[in-house]
């Protein structure tokens, strides 16, 4: 089930994320700990904390069995922050869920498309929910980010 992140959602999104990264990110960062470190270091439960709570944009989790598997985070401009989810919850269509969770507020707002720098590990997903290159790929803290978007139905 999708649903709004709620503040009481952080810790457990916090750990999420920071185990999506550790886990299913490796050919990003390599297993390199500079790396690693330096793309965890605001993965912290009070910055959650605080996306959660944002004006700017909205957050959604993906609950099974009544704890949160999964999270994305989409701008009021469109742009997704981020979309997580448990290495073991991978492949399970909770992912696609979120992006539509995205998309659909997206719509609410009137925008057009919506925009994302994907990591190397998410951009086939990114790519099979119908996003394409809309730009060169750039580094940035040592991880190669793939500047992707997707045209939305008006």
């Amino acid at each position: 089930m999708i649903v709004e992140a709620r503040v009481e959602h952080a810790q457990i999104v916090c750990e999420v994320i920071r185990d999506s990264i550790t886990r299913l990110c490796v050919k990003d960062h390599q297993n390199n700990q500079c790396i690693l470190d330096a793309w965890l270091s605001n993965k912290t439960p009070e910055n959650c904390e605080t996306w959660i709570k944002s004006q700017a944009s909205k957050s959604f989790v993906v609950i099974e069995d009544e704890t949160p598997i999964g999270i994305s985070i989409i701008g009021n401009n469109g742009y997704i922050y981020l979309c997580y989810m448990h290495p073991e919850k991978v492949g399970l269509g909770f992912g696609k869920q979120l992006i539509l969770a995205c998309e659909n507020h997206a719509t609410l707002l009137g925008l057009e498309r919506l925009k994302v720098d994907s990591s190397l590990t998410a951009k086939k997903f990114y790519e099979a929910q119908g996003f394409v290159r809309s730009g060169d790929p750039f580094v940035e803290d040592n991880l190669r980010s793939y500047p992707l978007c997707k045209q939305l139905n008006s």
